[in-house]
Protein backbone atom coordinates (compact mmCIF):
# COMPACT_ATOMS: atom_id res chain seq x y z
CA UNK A 1 0.00 0.00 0.00
CA UNK A 2 1.19 3.39 -1.05
CA UNK A 3 2.15 5.95 1.79
CA UNK A 4 -0.96 7.88 0.26
CA UNK A 5 -3.54 4.65 0.61
CA UNK A 6 -2.29 4.28 4.08
CA UNK A 7 -2.18 8.11 5.37
CA UNK A 8 -6.04 7.82 3.27
CA UNK A 9 -6.86 4.81 5.20
CA UNK A 10 -5.92 6.24 8.60
CA UNK A 11 -7.74 9.41 7.98
CA UNK A 12 -10.82 7.16 7.64
CA UNK A 13 -10.23 5.44 10.69
CA UNK A 14 -10.27 8.31 13.00
CA UNK A 15 -13.09 9.99 11.15
CA UNK A 16 -15.30 6.39 12.21
CA UNK A 17 -13.94 6.56 15.52
CA UNK A 18 -14.61 10.65 16.24
CA UNK A 19 -18.27 9.40 15.52
CA UNK A 20 -18.35 6.37 16.91
CA UNK A 21 -18.88 7.64 20.60
CA UNK A 22 -20.82 10.25 19.46
CA UNK A 23 -23.03 7.53 18.29
CA UNK A 24 -23.16 5.53 21.79
CA UNK A 25 -23.45 8.77 23.53
CA UNK A 26 -26.49 10.05 21.76
CA UNK A 27 -27.73 6.82 21.17
CA UNK A 28 -28.34 5.82 24.83
CA UNK A 29 -29.51 9.32 25.68
CA UNK A 30 -32.20 9.58 23.06
CA UNK A 31 -33.28 5.66 23.93
CA UNK A 32 -34.08 7.38 27.32
CA UNK A 33 -35.56 10.14 25.94
CA UNK A 34 -37.98 7.62 24.27
CA UNK A 35 -38.48 5.43 26.61
CA UNK A 36 -40.55 7.54 28.45
CA UNK A 37 -42.90 7.83 25.63
CA UNK A 38 -43.57 11.79 25.09
CA UNK A 39 -46.69 12.34 24.98
CA UNK A 40 -47.59 14.52 21.70
CA UNK A 41 -45.58 14.57 17.83
CA UNK A 42 -44.71 18.19 19.21
CA UNK A 43 -42.63 17.19 21.89
CA UNK A 44 -40.98 14.57 19.69
CA UNK A 45 -39.48 18.00 17.66
CA UNK A 46 -36.57 18.44 18.97
CA UNK A 47 -35.28 15.25 19.22
CA UNK A 48 -35.98 14.79 15.19
CA UNK A 49 -34.05 18.25 15.02
CA UNK A 50 -31.45 16.51 16.91
CA UNK A 51 -31.25 13.55 14.83
CA UNK A 52 -31.15 15.69 11.29
CA UNK A 53 -28.33 17.55 13.01
CA UNK A 54 -26.39 14.13 13.53
CA UNK A 55 -27.20 13.08 9.66
CA UNK A 56 -25.99 16.26 8.60
CA UNK A 57 -22.72 16.31 10.13
CA UNK A 58 -21.98 12.83 9.10
CA UNK A 59 -22.67 13.51 5.82
CA UNK A 60 -20.38 16.90 6.05
CA UNK A 61 -17.69 14.91 7.18
CA UNK A 62 -17.85 12.12 4.23
CA UNK A 63 -17.63 15.41 1.50
CA UNK A 64 -14.48 16.67 3.81
CA UNK A 65 -12.92 12.73 3.67
CA UNK A 66 -14.05 12.74 -0.04
CA UNK A 67 -11.65 16.16 -0.75
CA UNK A 68 -9.50 14.72 1.58
CA UNK A 69 -8.84 11.60 -0.49
CA UNK A 70 -8.59 14.09 -3.91
CA UNK A 71 -5.91 15.69 -3.06
CA UNK A 72 -3.87 12.46 -2.32
CA UNK A 73 -4.63 11.03 -6.00
CA UNK A 74 -7.12 8.57 -5.34
CA UNK A 75 -9.08 8.20 -8.30
CA UNK A 76 -12.69 9.17 -8.43
CA UNK A 77 -14.13 5.52 -9.03
CA UNK A 78 -12.03 4.40 -5.95
CA UNK A 79 -13.19 7.30 -4.21
CA UNK A 80 -17.16 6.56 -4.65
CA UNK A 81 -16.38 3.48 -3.69
CA UNK A 82 -14.46 3.99 -0.44
CA UNK A 83 -16.97 6.99 0.64
CA UNK A 84 -20.11 4.76 -0.39
CA UNK A 85 -19.13 1.78 2.11
CA UNK A 86 -17.87 3.97 4.50
CA UNK A 87 -21.28 5.83 4.66
CA UNK A 88 -23.42 3.11 4.37
CA UNK A 89 -22.15 1.13 7.31
CA UNK A 90 -21.15 4.62 9.62
CA UNK A 91 -22.31 3.75 12.91
CA UNK A 92 -24.07 6.86 13.11
CA UNK A 93 -26.05 6.62 10.33
CA UNK A 94 -27.44 3.15 11.29
CA UNK A 95 -28.35 4.28 14.66
CA UNK A 96 -29.99 7.53 13.59
CA UNK A 97 -31.75 5.37 10.88
CA UNK A 98 -32.91 3.05 14.10
CA UNK A 99 -33.83 5.68 16.36
CA UNK A 100 -36.18 7.69 13.77
CA UNK A 101 -38.19 4.46 13.03
CA UNK A 102 -38.56 3.82 16.53
CA UNK A 103 -39.43 7.47 17.55
CA UNK A 104 -41.88 7.44 14.94
CA UNK A 105 -43.28 4.34 15.84
CA UNK A 106 -43.73 5.54 19.46
CA UNK A 107 -45.38 8.93 18.46
CA UNK A 108 -47.82 6.72 16.25
CA UNK A 109 -48.41 4.46 19.38
CA UNK A 110 -48.89 7.31 21.51
CA UNK A 111 -51.11 9.33 19.48
CA UNK A 112 -53.60 6.19 18.76
CA UNK A 113 -53.58 5.27 22.37
CA UNK A 114 -54.59 9.08 23.81
CA UNK A 115 -57.46 9.61 21.02
CA UNK A 116 -60.63 9.04 23.22
CA UNK A 117 -64.17 10.53 22.84
CA UNK A 118 -63.86 13.22 25.41
CA UNK A 119 -60.50 13.43 25.74
CA UNK A 120 -58.69 12.82 28.76
CA UNK A 121 -61.81 12.95 31.47
CA UNK A 122 -63.14 9.54 29.77
CA UNK A 123 -60.47 7.90 30.92
CA UNK A 124 -60.97 5.69 34.26
CA UNK A 125 -59.74 7.77 37.57
CA UNK A 126 -59.28 6.01 40.64
CA UNK A 127 -58.71 8.06 43.83
CA UNK A 128 -57.76 7.79 47.58
CA UNK A 129 -60.04 9.12 50.16
CA UNK A 130 -57.69 10.91 52.41
CA UNK A 131 -59.78 10.69 56.10
CA UNK A 132 -56.51 10.42 57.73
CA UNK A 133 -52.49 10.96 57.24
CA UNK A 134 -52.72 6.70 57.42
CA UNK A 135 -51.45 5.55 53.90
CA UNK A 136 -49.45 2.42 54.31
CA UNK A 137 -49.71 1.20 51.18
CA UNK A 138 -48.52 4.12 48.93
CA UNK A 139 -47.74 2.25 45.80
CA UNK A 140 -50.29 -0.53 45.54
CA UNK A 141 -52.84 1.36 43.30
CA UNK A 142 -50.55 2.09 40.75
CA UNK A 143 -49.55 -1.39 40.10
CA UNK A 144 -53.72 -2.48 39.95
CA UNK A 145 -54.23 0.16 37.71
CA UNK A 146 -51.10 -1.13 35.97
CA UNK A 147 -53.05 -4.71 35.33
CA UNK A 148 -56.20 -3.26 34.73
CA UNK A 149 -55.21 -1.47 31.78
CA UNK A 150 -53.02 -4.45 30.38
CA UNK A 151 -55.88 -7.18 31.24
CA UNK A 152 -58.96 -5.36 30.40
CA UNK A 153 -60.14 -2.81 27.68
CA UNK A 154 -60.09 0.03 29.95
CA UNK A 155 -58.04 2.85 29.86
CA UNK A 156 -57.30 4.30 32.99
CA UNK A 157 -55.10 6.98 34.37
CA UNK A 158 -52.28 4.95 36.11
CA UNK A 159 -51.45 7.36 38.77
CA UNK A 160 -54.39 7.72 41.12
CA UNK A 161 -54.78 10.89 43.06
CA UNK A 162 -56.09 12.12 46.92
CA UNK A 163 -59.24 13.73 47.14
CA UNK A 164 -60.92 14.91 50.27
CA UNK A 165 -64.65 14.09 51.39
CA UNK A 166 -65.23 18.35 50.29
CA UNK A 167 -63.18 18.09 46.67
CA UNK A 168 -65.08 19.79 43.90
CA UNK A 169 -63.87 16.88 42.14
CA UNK A 170 -64.73 14.19 44.12
CA UNK A 171 -67.86 12.97 41.91
CA UNK A 172 -65.75 12.41 38.90
CA UNK A 173 -63.86 9.26 40.70
CA UNK A 174 -66.37 6.10 40.17
CA UNK A 175 -64.19 4.20 42.82
CA UNK A 176 -62.79 5.63 45.72
CA UNK A 177 -60.61 3.79 47.91
CA UNK A 178 -59.23 4.27 51.48
CA UNK A 179 -56.12 1.52 53.05
CA UNK A 180 -54.97 2.10 56.45
CA UNK A 181 -54.06 0.38 59.37
CA UNK A 182 -55.18 2.84 62.02
CA UNK A 183 -58.19 4.68 63.29
CA UNK A 184 -59.01 7.17 61.06
CA UNK A 185 -61.31 10.19 62.80
CA UNK A 186 -65.18 10.83 63.12
CA UNK A 187 -66.40 12.64 60.14
CA UNK A 188 -68.87 15.54 60.44
CA UNK A 189 -72.16 15.41 60.05
CA UNK A 190 -71.64 17.62 56.47
CA UNK A 191 -69.58 15.14 55.64
CA UNK A 192 -71.62 12.12 55.99
CA UNK A 193 -74.57 13.58 54.36
CA UNK A 194 -71.95 14.89 51.47
CA UNK A 195 -70.17 11.05 51.35
CA UNK A 196 -73.68 9.91 51.42
CA UNK A 197 -74.70 11.53 48.26
CA UNK A 198 -71.50 10.35 46.04
CA UNK A 199 -72.44 6.87 47.17
CA UNK A 200 -76.19 7.28 46.27
CA UNK A 201 -75.24 9.11 43.03
CA UNK A 202 -73.54 5.91 41.64
CA UNK A 203 -70.01 6.38 43.37
CA UNK A 204 -68.58 3.19 45.39
CA UNK A 205 -66.24 2.95 48.44
CA UNK A 206 -63.92 0.37 49.03
CA UNK A 207 -62.04 -0.23 52.30
CA UNK A 208 -59.13 -2.65 52.83
CA UNK A 209 -57.68 -3.53 55.88
CA UNK A 210 -53.74 -3.27 56.02
CA UNK A 211 -53.46 -4.55 59.44
CA UNK A 212 -55.24 -7.93 59.20
CA UNK A 213 -56.35 -7.56 62.45
CA UNK A 214 -60.20 -7.68 63.13
CA UNK A 215 -61.83 -5.37 65.36
CA UNK A 216 -58.59 -3.60 65.03
CA UNK A 217 -58.84 0.21 65.32
CA UNK A 218 -59.46 0.58 61.59
CA UNK A 219 -62.14 -1.94 61.25
CA UNK A 220 -63.72 -0.25 63.73
CA UNK A 221 -63.45 2.89 62.20
CA UNK A 222 -64.98 1.33 58.80
CA UNK A 223 -67.93 -0.08 60.87
CA UNK A 224 -68.84 2.83 62.73
CA UNK A 225 -68.70 4.78 59.32
CA UNK A 226 -70.72 2.52 57.94
CA UNK A 227 -73.60 2.34 60.16
CA UNK A 228 -73.75 6.38 60.12
CA UNK A 229 -74.16 6.45 56.08
CA UNK A 230 -76.61 3.77 56.13
CA UNK A 231 -78.45 3.33 59.51
CA UNK A 232 -80.71 0.83 57.86
CA UNK A 233 -78.40 -1.06 55.52
CA UNK A 234 -75.83 -3.16 58.09
CA UNK A 235 -72.41 -4.07 56.37
CA UNK A 236 -73.27 -8.24 55.42
CA UNK A 237 -71.13 -11.32 54.03
CA UNK A 238 -71.44 -10.95 50.17
CA UNK A 239 -72.73 -14.36 49.28
CA UNK A 240 -70.95 -16.00 45.98
CA UNK A 241 -73.45 -15.51 43.54
CA UNK A 242 -72.64 -11.76 44.10
CA UNK A 243 -71.98 -10.01 40.77
CA UNK A 244 -68.76 -8.67 42.34
CA UNK A 245 -67.29 -11.94 41.80
CA UNK A 246 -68.05 -12.06 38.00
CA UNK A 247 -67.46 -8.73 36.98
CA UNK A 248 -64.65 -9.64 35.17
CA UNK A 249 -62.62 -12.81 36.26
CA UNK A 250 -65.11 -15.89 37.89
CA UNK A 251 -63.57 -15.53 41.66
CA UNK A 252 -63.91 -18.69 43.21
CA UNK A 253 -60.64 -17.96 45.66
CA UNK A 254 -59.92 -14.98 48.14
CA UNK A 255 -56.35 -13.19 48.10
CA UNK A 256 -55.26 -10.79 49.68
CA UNK A 257 -51.98 -10.27 51.53
CA UNK A 258 -53.47 -12.09 54.48
CA UNK A 259 -56.30 -14.56 54.61
CA UNK A 260 -57.90 -12.77 57.73
CA UNK A 261 -61.42 -13.59 56.61
CA UNK A 262 -62.29 -15.91 53.64
CA UNK A 263 -65.28 -13.14 52.36
CA UNK A 264 -66.00 -9.96 51.26
CA UNK A 265 -68.42 -7.89 53.17
CA UNK A 266 -70.35 -4.45 51.67
CA UNK A 267 -73.33 -2.52 52.29
CA UNK A 268 -75.89 -2.94 49.66
CA UNK A 269 -78.76 -0.90 49.01
CA UNK A 270 -81.71 -1.16 45.65
CA UNK A 271 -79.19 -4.46 44.08
CA UNK A 272 -76.33 -2.21 44.10
CA UNK A 273 -73.13 -2.31 46.93
CA UNK A 274 -71.42 0.62 47.20
CA UNK A 275 -69.32 -0.19 50.25
CA UNK A 276 -67.09 -3.19 49.72
CA UNK A 277 -64.82 -4.10 52.59
CA UNK A 278 -61.84 -6.50 52.66
CA UNK A 279 -59.94 -7.42 56.02
CA UNK A 280 -57.18 -9.80 53.75
CA UNK A 281 -55.26 -6.43 52.86
CA UNK A 282 -55.59 -6.27 49.18
CA UNK A 283 -53.16 -3.10 48.44
CA UNK A 284 -50.42 -5.21 50.45
CA UNK A 285 -50.43 -7.94 47.87
CA UNK A 286 -50.32 -5.28 44.90
CA UNK A 287 -47.36 -3.41 46.10
CA UNK A 288 -44.22 -3.17 44.61
CA UNK A 289 -41.33 -1.33 45.15
CA UNK A 290 -39.12 1.23 42.91
CA UNK A 291 -37.20 -1.56 41.63
CA UNK A 292 -40.13 -3.50 41.32
CA UNK A 293 -40.02 -5.84 43.67
CA UNK A 294 -43.24 -7.22 45.65
CA UNK A 295 -43.13 -5.07 49.10
CA UNK A 296 -45.06 -7.38 50.70
CA UNK A 297 -44.96 -11.35 51.19
CA UNK A 298 -48.36 -12.84 50.61
CA UNK A 299 -49.30 -15.96 52.74
CA UNK A 300 -49.76 -19.01 52.96
CA UNK A 301 -50.31 -19.02 49.00
CA UNK A 302 -48.08 -17.42 47.93
CA UNK A 303 -48.28 -16.19 44.40
CA UNK A 304 -51.05 -17.95 43.20
CA UNK A 305 -52.59 -15.97 46.05
CA UNK A 306 -51.59 -12.77 44.52
CA UNK A 307 -53.02 -13.40 41.62
CA UNK A 308 -56.05 -13.95 42.87
CA UNK A 309 -55.61 -10.75 44.31
CA UNK A 310 -55.03 -9.23 41.73
CA UNK A 311 -58.21 -10.61 40.13
CA UNK A 312 -60.93 -9.50 43.26
CA UNK A 313 -58.85 -6.02 42.58
CA UNK A 314 -60.47 -5.98 38.89
CA UNK A 315 -63.47 -7.08 39.84
CA UNK A 316 -63.44 -4.62 42.27
CA UNK A 317 -63.27 -1.86 39.82
CA UNK A 318 -65.21 -3.50 37.18
CA UNK A 319 -68.08 -3.78 39.32
CA UNK A 320 -67.91 -0.57 40.48
CA UNK A 321 -68.36 0.87 36.73
CA UNK A 322 -70.67 -1.34 35.49
CA UNK A 323 -72.48 -2.26 38.22
CA UNK A 324 -74.79 -5.34 37.82
CA UNK A 325 -74.06 -5.61 34.18
CA UNK A 326 -73.29 -9.11 34.56
CA UNK A 327 -75.74 -10.26 36.57
CA UNK A 328 -78.13 -10.13 33.25
CA UNK A 329 -79.15 -13.60 31.74
CA UNK A 330 -77.99 -13.07 28.39
CA UNK A 331 -74.71 -13.79 30.38
CA UNK A 332 -75.38 -17.22 31.79
CA UNK A 333 -74.58 -19.41 29.09
CA UNK A 334 -71.22 -18.23 28.98
CA UNK A 335 -70.64 -17.66 32.08
CA UNK A 336 -71.91 -21.93 32.93
CA UNK A 337 -69.10 -22.59 30.74
CA UNK A 338 -66.59 -20.93 31.90
CA UNK A 339 -67.25 -22.70 35.45
CA UNK A 340 -67.29 -25.95 33.68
Amino acid sequence: MTPKRVIASSYMRDKVAKFRDLAYVVGILLWLQSAYMMSSIERDLPTIQTLWRIWAEVDLGVHESAEFLAEFGVTRRKRMFILWSHRSSHPVRWLVLCLFVALAAGSVQLETGDVHAMGKTSRVRIARLALSKDNPRPASMRRLLWELDKRTSLKPILTPVEVTINDPQLFLYPLIYVSGSKAFPKLSAQDVVRLRTYLVSGGTLFFDMAEGNPKGPFDTSVRRLSKRLFPQQPMQKLKQKHTLFKSFYLIRRFGGRVLQAPYIEGVTQDDRTMIIYSMNDLNGAWERDNFGNWTHPVVPGGSSQREHSFRLGINIAMYALCVNYKADMVHIPFIMRRRK
